[in-house]
């Protein structure tokens, strides 16, 4: 019989394990900004735009937090059938996996980053319920995108084949959807242990819950919005929504590494954004800016939280 590792060992290994990620995460970011050619005229563009647009800036960067503040209370809502735990608990996890997440594939690690911050016995059923938050954020950038699909039928046959696959995925997405609920009674049974942890909210929680996805999704498209004009790019509303829900959509949808990622949803953005401007470099640098105020700068500070994980001991949590 194999004995258990020593308590002392585990320490050692959870400190490496947090080190390790804390310096993956900042050489990441380091890669991205430090080494972008296509991006060599980014600072001058900053500063340039900063001279007229600095409001707008300050606004983008101010919406962060509320950004972030609607995720955490999102996962608290989500735990408090499972395990209460207080807000400011909640936006520690939350920028932890921000942290844990950035260098991951499609930003998986973000589950990591929630989940090992809470005790062990109920480290699974976290895991479920980030998922379920993370699946109805996808719901709402889908449904938010369809009716922009139909709005813009006259480039329908010249996008690229893969955004051509991303809108299939969609119908198909949702389609899934409806015949799941429609066909849940038996279905359901073959999961009820796994499923039990989400029939713990009610039907009022989880429309609260659709509904905060919802408005976070307004603020990072508002965000977006704030910063195409921070770089000179004009788009009425009608034109904005269409170009920014297409934009998160094709991204969100497509599959990608997270070494790829900041290219991915720069190209993304020529696509859409590009059919309403010719200011490339603009569309480039906004989407370029949105990813540091979003993610690269919560992640840097989400370093501190990361320490706060533990991931072979029980934490206290609250």
């Amino acid at each position: 019989m194999m004995k258990k590792p020593a308590p002392s060992f585990l320490s050692f290994l959870s400190w490496l394990i947090k080190i390790a990620i804390v310096i993956a995460a900042a050489f990441y970011i380091y890669q991205k900004i430090a080494h972008r050619r296509d991006l060599s005229l980014f600072p001058e563009q900053v500063a340039n735009a900063w001279t007229t647009h600095a409001g707008i800036l300050l606004l983008a960067l101010a919406l962060v937090f509320l950004n972030w503040g609607l995720e955490a209370w999102k996962w608290k809502l989500l735990l408090s059938k499972l395990v209460p735990v207080k807000y400011s608990f909640a936006f520690r996890s939350i920028l932890a996996g921000v942290t844990t997440g950035i260098f991951t594939p499609n930003r998986v690690g973000e589950f990591g980053g929630r989940v090992f911050y809470l005790e062990e016995g109920h480290r699974m059923e976290a895991a479920l319920l980030s998922f379920a938050g993370g699946f109805l954020q996808m719901l709402v950038t889908v449904l938010v995108a369809i009716p922009a699909m139909l709005l813009m039928p006259a480039i329908h046959f010249y996008l690229p084949i893969d955004i051509q696959l991303a809108k299939i995925f969609a119908i198909v997405f949702v389609a899934g959807l409806l015949i799941f609920f429609f066909f849940r009674n038996k279905w359901l049974p073959v999961f009820r242990n796994y499923v039990r942890v989400f029939k713990a909210h009610g039907l009022v929680n989880w429309i609260s819950i659709f509904f905060i996805s919802l408005v976070r999704y307004g603020v990072f498209s508002f965000q977006f919005y704030l910063l195409l004009k921070f770089f000179g790019i004009q788009l009425d509303v009608i034109t904005a929504y269409i170009a920014i829900s297409l934009t998160f959509f094709s991204a969100a949808v497509i599959p990608t590494l997270a070494l790829s990622e900041i290219g991915v949803r720069g190209s993304v953005s020529l696509i859409f954004i590009g059919i309403y401007s010719s200011n490339d470099l603009g569309i480039i640098g906004a989407s370029f800016l949105l990813w540091i105020i979003n993610i690269a700068m919560p992640a840097i500070a989400g370093s501190v939280f990361v320490l706060g994980i533990h991931p072979f001991k029980k934490s206290k949590t609250g």
